[in-house]
């Protein structure tokens, strides 16, 4: 994997991961979901980015995102994710090596809610990509919450 491109990252980066996650925050109770989040490599070269998660034992839908992935020939990545609860952000940060695995380390640079959504003051993502799969963190700033972890997943690279 060493000196990759944004080519070689994109093709790294593309398919489907399944596994399970966990959620908390200061203002919820602590929360488990199963995910599918998929990266499908555009004829125009971004990556189209779903995901969506479902309760464990339910099966009922929990939450989804739908997005675009860019990675710059600087090895820049910058994400755009759309959520049904009001919430737009754009996420820019760098994209690098590190132990075996590709990780794009992102912080909300535009952040946009609709008049009924609740306010969020930043977004932070951590993505760790790797043979097995992802890795990743999700971490939320609230009015009165500073930056704190909220979502994490270990997903596993499907069809692999």
């Amino acid at each position: 994997m060493r000196n990759m491109d944004s080519s070689g990252a994109k093709s790294f980066i593309e398919g489907e991961y399944r596994g399970h996650g966990h959620g908390s925050y200061p203002t919820i109770s602590d929360f488990a979901y199963v995910e599918i989040l998929s990266f499908a490599l555009s004829p125009k070269g971004f990556i189209v980015y779903a995901q969506a998660t479902t309760n464990p034992e339910t099966g009922e839908p929990m939450h989804q995102e739908r997005g675009y992935l860019r990675l710059g020939e600087s090895m820049e990545a910058e994400l755009v994710v759309s959520q049904p609860t009001g919430v737009a952000e754009i996420d820019t940060g760098p994209v690098r090596e590190e132990g075996g695995a590709l990780v794009l380390d992102l912080h909300s640079t535009g952040l946009i809610v609709s008049p009924t959504a609740k306010p969020v003051n930043a977004i932070r993502r951590r993505y760790r990509f790797s043979e097995r799969g992802l890795d990743y963190e999700v971490w939320m700033s609230i009015p009165g919450v500073e930056l704190t972890v909220h979502l994490a997943g270990s997903l596993s690279r499907q069809g692999f």
